[in-house]
């Protein structure tokens, strides 16, 4: 009940785009080699662009004329039974040691969603008679079957607030340098085996039909329950030129619609029909996605064309794929909160927000325009190249400094 369904639609579709972060960081592991950057970023951010152009495509039509919700409220069950919670084979091993370290309270964290005050929640916590953010809980074993109750290790009775924000602090930087740890290591991995196999033979065995693609990513992902591992694993391949760009398209969608079935299983064991509901508006936005992006092959080059600027981009500045990441994910995501807030105030603000939609437009369509019609790409390409070129320079005139600097010292002691 904190989220309805016409606020949790624009939010599927977020994190749609959301995930896609991941496998854009995993090609970050073969930067060493520029042929290899350029097509493990172009491979990643392929699922980029499709998730944004689809964004861009079904969003307005459902703010305005409500398809998803429509379709998806005639088809949800009128009734679901409360029955076990589902969990994925992965999450039964993972969840047990994670919830030793840091087990969230569920009930606080929906309680905020639906309005209530932190500064009453830690009162009830610092009286003792509330729960805090952080809790203790039975942990299943999945060795023997048993549950224990444990109270994980950065659990504090009453505590406060500064408490819960240095936990999750830790916690986050805990979490990143893990996946940046195994990330790194998944593309050494997968480096290591493409080098003591054929790559022909890779190539001929990844060289396959892509609607017959689309089925084997779609596989994968509901065998290992993320769309993110999936295409993690395939960009690094992407990058060693074993899967081509136009056979990681298909993989991708696959995976798309892979990642739909855990909603999809999980919503079938909740008490709300609501919640079939929203994983059927996530498995039919990413159905749309692929009818309107994919069959036809003008439309299919789009996302391509789009995915390869972007890796040809990494050739003229090795620093353009941090900022397209920084960019794309934090600033513009921010950038729209910011905007839509404004929406949700009274009086001048919505004129003012308002307004500021007119001014994305306008720049929006004066980038396109710039890009298109005037060859922005090539004034684009040769600004990055200038300051790679300064970047370059400054590194080596550094290096000679330090080297005429010994040879100055040297000549000093000897006249000494």
């Amino acid at each position: 009940d904190a989220m309805t369904v016409p606020v949790a639609i624009p939010v599927i579709m977020g994190a749609n785009i959301g995930t896609s972060v991941t496998n854009t960081i995993v090609s970050f592991g073969q930067i060493n080699d520029l042929d290899q950057f350029e097509r493990a970023f172009s491979g990643a951010t392929v699922h980029d662009m499709f998730n944004m152009l689809s964004v861009a495509v079904i969003l307005p039509i459902e703010i305005i004329f409500h398809p998803l919700e429509e379709m998806t409220a005639a088809m949800k069950p009128t009734d679901v039974d409360d029955g076990e919670k589902w969990e994925g084979p992965i999450k039964k091993w993972v969840a047990p040691l994670v919830k030793r370290v840091l087990n969230a309270n569920k009930d606080i964290i929906k309680a905020t969603a639906k309005g209530e005050s932190c500064v009453d929640i830690y009162a009830a916590v610092a009286d003792g008679t509330g729960k805090g953010l952080i809790k203790c809980g039975d942990v299943y074993n999945p060795f023997d079957g048993t549950e224990t109750y444990v109270c994980p290790a950065f659990y504090k009775s009453k505590a406060t607030k500064a408490d819960d924000m240095a936990s999750g602090a830790v916690a986050l930087f805990i979490s990143i340098l893990g996946l940046c740890f195994c990330l790194y290591g998944l593309v050494k991995t997968l480096q290591s085996m493409v080098m003591a196999t054929s790559t022909a033979l890779l190539k001929r065995a990844t060289d396959i039909n892509p609607y017959l693609a689309m089925i084997v990513g779609c596989g994968i992902t509901l065998l290992v329950q993320s769309s993110s591992i999936t295409t993690s694993v395939l960009t690094p391949l992407v990058g060693m030129d074993v899967i081509k760009l136009e056979n990681m398209l298909p993989l991708t969608l696959g995976a798309n619609i892979g990642t739909t079935a855990t909603a999809l299983l999980a919503s079938m064991v909740s008490d709300k029909p609501e919640s079939v509901q929203i994983a059927l508006c996530h498995f039919f936005f990413n159905v749309f996605g692929i009818l309107i992006w994919f069959p036809i092959p003008f439309m299919r080059e789009v996302p391509l064309r789009a995915a390869r600027q972007l890796g040809w981009l990494t050739r003229r500045h090795r620093g353009f794929p941090a900022v397209y990441i920084f960019f794309m994910f934090i600033i513009m995501p921010l950038i729209l909160l910011g905007t839509s807030s404004l929406f949700e105030s009274k009086g001048a603000y919505v004129v003012i927000g308002a307004f500021l939609v007119l001014v994305y437009a306008a720049i929006f369509f004066r980038i396109v325009y710039f890009f298109y019609k005037q060859d922005g790409w090539t004034v684009f390409a040769a600004k990055l190249e200038e300051w790679q070129a300064a970047s370059d320079f400054k590194k080596v005139a550094m290096e000679k400094v330090l080297a005429l600097e010994e040879k100055v010292a040297l000549l000093e002691e000897g006249k000494k």
